[in-house]
């Protein structure tokens, strides 16, 4: 039933989105929208995965996100836990991709920001398709 409901959410968002929410999610952690503030921490963990260094990509990432806690940071630690989400869904660590979704889409939620919104909701169909919830 709860996945009927995301993928309604999920059509209607995206029947008004622009191209660049439609996009798969091979962008691991992009900012959806170029003007947001580049996280340092967050461009480390990029470069560790372009690497190949899975392990580094995740420690940068975990400070990025205990960096961002505080009011006026939301668009950073929103990107950090869509990355985040993306390294345990490609490492099929489904329940930790899902609890980062989660986060993600609540502060893209919260930010108003519907592509953003729209990303998360696909990325949460996805796990929930692979649990079977």
């Amino acid at each position: 039933m709860l996945r009927l409901s995301i993928a309604a959410v999920l059509v209607s968002l995206l029947a008004g989105a622009p191209a660049h929410a439609r996009m798969p999610g091979g962008h691991l952690g992009r900012p959806l929208h170029p003007q947001a503030p580049a996280d340092p921490l967050l461009e480390l963990a990029r470069a560790a995965l372009a690497r190949g260094d899975q392990g580094a990509a995740l420690e940068a990432v975990n400070q990025s996100i205990a960096g961002n806690g505080t009011p006026g940071q939301e668009t950073a630690l929103a990107q950090a836990y869509r990355f985040r989400g993306r390294l345990y869904d490609n490492g099929d660590k489904y329940p930790e991709a899902l609890a980062d979704y989660l986060r993600y889409r609540q502060l893209v939620e919260d930010l108003g920001d519907r592509p953003g919104t729209a990303s998360a909701l696909e990325l949460l169909a996805g796990v929930y398709q692979v649990l079977g919830d």
